[in-house]
């Protein structure tokens, strides 16, 4: 909450008062206290804003702000509903696509998500698939199934306050490599799938992992 004149709210403080426009849902105007107060001149700055419209030439720097190409036009607990925006200010570069509406729906049970994928009542599912569920979508000619790499990071953790300063010291001098290779292998960690690192500032440690089977992948040492 932005602000709520009953209850506040995080930047009530330096809020005076919040309007909405009666003829357009999407835009609203934010009246700020004071600015030359030192606390509200912080504050403000922690303020989520809408950003500045950047323009050049002939671009409207009064195109809406938070609207991507498609619009909200419906949603309940199981269902959203988008609509392609034909007012969207950068349209023309999705001039090619032939998407004019996306919906997503809510199924919490994994066969019945299988059963709409193979009558092609679904176009997409993120979906993590167990092995029985694989075989058997893999036998329509019609699906594509999709199997991305992704990081996920097992860590050593120390208890520090049960460790004096030159305990740690002694254990991460005796956690080599090979130590947490061993380590990891004792978890069931398949070895040709991760890479060993000594902090979270290796500049190994990237977010998404694209060599394929992570052959490029050495350990730290």
């Amino acid at each position: 909450i932005l602000y709520d004149k009953r209850t506040g709210g995080e930047h009530s403080n330096f809020i005076e008062d919040i309007k909405i426009d009666n003829n357009d849902i999407n835009r609203f105007f934010i009246l700020f206290k004071d600015n030359s107060d030192p606390s509200n001149y912080q504050n403000y700055y922690h303020l989520s804003k809408i950003p500045i419209v950047i323009f050049e030439g002939d671009n409207n720097p009064n195109r809406r702000i938070g609207l991507g190409p498609f619009k909200l036009k419906y949603f309940d607990n199981n269902n959203i509903q988008l609509d392609r925006f034909m007012d969207y200010y950068r349209k023309d570069d999705y001039s090619d696509s032939n998407i004019e509406q996306i919906k997503f729906s809510c199924i919490p049970d994994t066969q019945t998500i299988n059963m709409h994928l193979k009558k092609g009542d679904i176009d997409i599912s993120f979906l993590v698939l167990d092995k029985i569920s694989s075989k058997d979508l893999s036998r329509s000619s019609d699906l594509q199934i999709i199997k991305p790499e992704s990081l996920t990071i097992t860590y050593l953790f120390l208890n520090c306050q049960k460790l004096s300063l030159e305990e740690r010291k002694k254990i991460v001098e005796t956690l080599s490599s090979d130590k947490k290779q061993q380590f990891l292998e004792q978890l069931g960690e398949d070895p040709d799938r991760y890479q060993v690192v000594n902090s979270m500032s290796d500049p190994r440690m990237i977010g998404y992992l694209e060599a394929p089977n992570f052959d490029n992948l050495i350990l730290s040492r």
